[in-house]
C-alpha cells in the first residue's frame, strides 16, 4: 500500500517515503550476512538437477581448480559457475540493485567480486579450461539453460593437426 501522500487526481505515490533504515543492529546484520550460504545455495541445486537430467558428469565444488568453481564438467574440460545476480552484479538484472545504505562499502565490494571472478576465469583459461556462467535469474527457464549445457558439453576441436 502506498503511503498516505498519494495524489488523487493522479493517483502517483511516492515511493521514496517508503526508503526506511535497517530494522536490524549492525552485529545483527553481520551475523545474519555471514550465515549466507557460498556452496549448496538454491541456484546451485536447480542446476545441478538440471545436470543430472541431461546425464551430464559432474564434480563439485573442485578445490583443485582456481576459484572452486560449481560444477567441473571434466569430460568436456569446463568449469562451470553458477552466479547469484547480487553477489556477482549481473548487469542489467533488477536482483542485482545495490542497496541505498553504505553505497560506497557495496559498490567496491561489488567491483572486488567482479575482479576476483575475472582473475579466476582468466586462470583457468590459461590451464585450458573452458568456463561458463550460469546466473541466477537464468535458472526459471530450464529448457534455455538445457540447451546451454547441452551445447557446452558437445565435444570441442582443440586444434589438433591431423597428418
Amino acid at each position: 500500500m502506498c503511503p498516505a501522500d498519494v495524489s488523487d487526481d493522479s493517483l502517483v505515490c511516492d515511493l521514496g517515503a517508503l526508503d526506511m533504515a535497517d530494522t536490524f543492529s549492525k552485529s545483527d546484520r553481520s551475523q545474519i550476512m555471514r550465515s549466507v550460504r557460498s556452496i549448496g545455495t538454491g541456484a546451485e541445486r536447480k542446476c545441478e538437477k538440471i545436470l543430472r537430467t541431461l546425464g551430464i558428469r559432474f564434480h563439485e565444488n573442485s578445490n583443485r581448480l582456481p576459484g572452486r568453481p560449481d560444477f567441473v564438467l571434466s569430460e568436456v574440460g569446463v568449469a562451470l559457475f553458477v552466479h547469484g545476480c547480487f553477489w556477482h552484479s549481473h548487469r542489467g538484472c533488477k536482483r542485482s540493485a545495490l542497496p541505498k545504505s553504505n553505497r560506497d562499502y557495496w559498490e567496491e565490494k561489488m567491483a572486488r567480486n567482479r575482479r576476483r571472478d575475472r582473475r579466476v576465469r582468466d586462470k583457468l583459461r590459461r590451464s585450458g579450461w573452458r568456463t561458463a556462467v550460469i546466473w541466477e535469474c537464468k535458472l526459471g527457464d530450464t529448457a534455455s539453460v538445457s540447451r546451454r549445457l547441452a551445447k557446452l558439453c558437445q565435444p570441442v576441436s582443440r586444434g589438433k593437426k591431423l597428418g
